[in-house]
């Protein structure tokens, strides 16, 4: 998952996700999630279903779940 100590300025943001669990789909979930606005690093555990954002702004959750759906996987309620 994400650093036990974000820098300075940084919000972690934890989601569940639910999905295929293989690299290619690891891939899929930094790819995706790393291109919204604000985000510094994406750490993903597909066997858990933990997804971590870190962000140096306030989190779109909209852009993140869109993120989340594009990459193939969805979010657990």
């Amino acid at each position: 998952m994400s650093a036990a100590h974000p820098a300075a300025g940084v919000t972690t943001v934890h989601y569940r996700i639910t999905g295929h669990a293989c690299d290619r789909c690891r891939g899929a979930l930094f790819s995706e999630v790393g291109k919204v606005d604000g985000v510094q690093a994406v750490a993903v555990d597909l066997t858990t279903g933990r997804l971590a954002v870190d962000a140096t702004v306030p989190v779109d959750h909209k852009a993140i779940r869109a993120a989340i759906y594009d990459a193939g996987h969805d979010l657990q309620q």
